[in-house]
């Protein structure tokens, strides 16, 4: 009971200091940029609510990556912040660009956003691993990955790309909003055609490229992670999950709600199976963890 009291309290703490970091991260990339946006159509109360939300997942769900990952305090720290930094604002600014056009999101306000993210996954990075006790092994992890270029091949060009069509197809596409917002026509061509657009669009060569990153940032996990394949699977579908997809909470300008919900299921449940497909096809026999 002391110990789940104690952990509570640790990831309140650490709750409280991340929202600090997002105000002075994002508040120096604003007065750095002098990019005013668009207001949100929620109240600050609410929004400060879904702030502290997301928060709250993503601090959970990293301070349960940090318990699991061996290597020195430097290696762990720069893990963390890849993982931050490249999930939830590089790889979710690439979506932006890529949907500039329905998105209305200016390169200025896309730079202050990933600068803004920058500093934010720099603060809270350095707040959790330097912050927080640890105990890890000697040993490393490389040795122990399944890695061979043909599952690489697999997991870039086919399976990543098909479950962003089919979660996006299936979950997404299905929403009329969704629809208007990305073409302008509330009207739904069809599977068929749909896919065949994601063809002729450039989209699944764009996927590919992203998946790509996804496995260059799924790379530090793998390596640095210790326990069984099924928790490493489970633990990296969720940061995926979390980091990619927490921020789809929060009201947006660019965004409305009847947008960012579809998207929330989308994606939540596509980067989730991603991240459970790489690691259970990637990592090898368990590994012990220093408890």
């Amino acid at each position: 009971m002391k110990t789940l009291v104690s952990s509570i309290g640790l990831w309140l703490l650490m709750c409280i200091g991340t929202m600090l970091c997002w105000i002075l991260g994002f508040g120096l990339s604003q007065a750095l940029f002098k990019v005013s946006l668009p207001e949100t159509e929620e109240d600050s109360r609410k929004t400060l609510i879904l702030l502290f939300l997301m928060i709250a997942l993503e601090i959970g769900v990293l301070l349960w990556v940090h318990r699991r990952l061996d290597g020195n305090r430097f290696q762990r720290f720069l893990t963390i912040f890849s993982f931050l930094f490249g999930i939830q604002f590089v790889m979710s600014q690439i979506e932006a660009w890529a949907f500039q056009s329905a998105v209305g999101m200016s390169s200025k306000e896309m730079l202050q956003t990933v600068v803004g993210g920058f500093l934010f996954a720099l603060l809270v990075s350095g707040q959790l691993v330097f912050t927080q006790k640890h105990k890890n092994q000697a040993t490393t992890g490389g040795s122990l990955i399944q890695l061979t270029i043909g599952k690489v091949l697999l997991l870039v060009v086919v399976v990543y790309p098909l479950l962003y069509w089919l979660a996006g197809y299936f979950i997404a596409w299905q929403f009329q909003a969704i629809r208007q917002y990305y073409t302008g026509d509330a009207n739904n061509e069809g599977m068929v055609a749909g896919f065949l657009g994601f063809f002729m669009d450039g989209l699944y060569f764009l996927q590919v490229g992203r998946a790509f990153l996804w496995f260059l940032l799924a790379w530090p996990f793998l390596f640095y992670f210790r326990g069984s394949r099924l928790q490493g699977a489970f633990l990296l579908g969720a940061l995926f999950s979390v980091l990619h997809c927490a921020q789809l909470l929060l009201p947006n300008p660019y965004m409305p709600a009847e947008i960012r919900y579809p998207h929330f299921l989308e994606t939540a449940s596509s980067t989730f199976i991603w991240g459970f497909v790489v690691a259970w096809v990637l990592l090898g026999k368990p590994k012990t963890m220093a408890l």
